[in-house]
């Protein structure tokens, strides 16, 4: 196809009038308030096109428009809005004057609160004779925890707790293993653990255990007081631990609560309580019946626990409490895993004939009293009775525990069976005086006991 010079020649002309046609012109001006101050950043929109400018430092702004007539919208937050048509032929300055707002919105204070994470909150600075004031503590309520309770999963109930490291020893959910600051969590046995305030610690001094176990659906919060300054309960390096079983309903004389959970590997848990308030007599009790499978091949489990509490309350100043708790379980053991055993298979046992079997009662007797606004008193006596029993073949992984080819027997087994028989009695009190504005907690602690009680602050 031939493009002569006669046909260029025509587009260049064409060309030239359409751009003729389609010259822009200047709009400027001034954006400002009423009383004259410039307006920086207020926004001019052209309606037509849609293009807008933001005033510079000076409120002055600059648009290209070609000839034509446009409406344009200048806005500016706390003015109100103004809006203006001009028909451009040429330059045009248009300055803008924008009229603040005169009614003005109501104060609008949103509050909330978030509920911190597992219902965590911190104790008062004295609780009953307890002085908890500049310890660390933590109080977890379990009434609003969303945790799995029927399985006692201490990785739960102590994971928004800084710190705290959780043993899980057999899987069972029969124990309760924690520690902190890097100390031992076997069984608890660096804490001071108590039930009520009642010490449930097998041993103070020798082996502080706590085979003694509630369960978690009896138990209202758990009081976590940490460190060598928590020393008013005990010579314990990690501090104390407190669960506080539920209350009873004082609204009622009759009050039933019954928790019903199933879960794999044969999990069945039963908890039931009866509570209430007759006159100056409140009372709670509870049965429960814990049975499961286990992951693993032999490592069955079956425990119970039961607890009756009667508390005697002629007024607001006075009572007492008499309590009897118990924990019972037998678990069998299916033994240590070799890591090639393992990989191979994490739910093969090693051992068919290890069991072990707590069987611990908790009795207890409590007199609080308030002398005085300023001064209370509380007497604590207690007991830890029962046995802890276990029959377990000892040895490695690795070495199977079959019959002797030569005497046709298995191999001997190690059996153990350990009493508890420990008293603890402890008296407390706390007085408040003043030292001119501040108030001051004096408190005076002693006790005696098969396993000693050292609980002065």
């Amino acid at each position: 196809m031939k493009f002569s010079s006669q046909k260029a020649l025509l587009l260049f002309f064409i060309l030239v009038a359409y751009t003729s046609g389609a010259q822009s012109y200047k709009i400027s001006g001034t954006v400002k308030s009423s009383d004259q101050k410039p307006l920086v950043a207020a926004n001019i929109i052209v309606v037509e096109t849609g293009a807008g400018v933001f005033c510079d430092e000076s409120g002055k702004y600059e648009l290209l428009l070609p000839a034509g007539k446009y409406k344009l919208v200048v806005s500016f937050v706390g003015y109100k809005p103004l809006d203006q048509t001009i028909e451009v032929q040429g330059d045009l300055t248009v300055n803008f004057e924008l009229e603040p707002l005169l009614n003005k919105l109501d104060e609008v204070l949103v509050a909330t609160s978030r509920a911190p994470a597992l219902a965590i909150t911190r104790l008062p600075d004295v609780v009953n004779t307890y002085i908890s004031a500049g310890k660390k503590n933590e109080v977890i309520q379990l009434d609003r925890a969303n945790v799995n309770l029927a399985e006692k999963s201490g990785r739960q109930l102590f994971a928004k707790i800084p710190g705290v490291f959780v043993y899980d020893m057999d899987g069972s959910g029969n124990q309760i293993n924690i520690s902190t600051r890097g100390l031992d969590p076997h069984r608890s046995c660096e804490y001071n653990v108590r039930q009520n305030g009642l010490m449930t610690n097998s041993d103070m001094y020798g082996y502080p255990a706590s085979h003694y176990s509630p369960p978690m659906e009896s138990i209202q919060r758990i009081e976590l007081i940490r460190g060598t300054a928590s020393l008013q309960y005990g010579a314990t390096f990690g501090g104390m631990i407190n669960y506080i079983v539920k209350q009873p309903d004082t609204t009622r004389k009759i009050n039933v609560e019954s928790i019903q959970s199933a879960g794999s590997y044969g999990l069945f848990s039963s908890f039931n309580s009866l509570g209430g308030k007759i006159g100056k007599w409140q009372y709670y009790a509870y049965y429960q019946k814990r049975t499961s499978k286990g992951y693993r091949d032999n490592g069955s489990s079956d425990a119970q626990a039961q607890y009756a509490g009667v508390t005697w309350q002629p007024n607001n100043k006075l009572s007492l409490r008499a309590e009897l708790g118990r924990s019972t379980y037998v678990y069998q053991l299916p033994g240590a895993l070799t890591d090639a055993m393992f990989n191979d298979n994490p739910r093969q046992a090693t051992r068919s004939r290890n069991y072990y079997s707590p069987d611990i009662y908790v009795p207890g007797l409590t007199f609080d009293w308030q002398l005085s606004p300023r001064t209370h008193m509380q007497w604590t006596a207690s007991g830890i009775f029962g046995k802890r029993n276990s029959v377990m073949f000892i040895g490695f992984a690795n070495v199977p525990d079959v019959i002797d080819t030569t005497t046709h027997e298995f191999k001997p087994r190690q059996v153990d069976i350990d009493g508890f028989n420990s008293h603890t009695t402890e008296l407390r009190l706390t007085h408040q005086y003043s030292f001119g504005k501040i108030k001051i907690h004096w408190p005076q602690a002693c006790g005696t006991s098969t396993t000693p009680c050292t609980a002065a602050n």
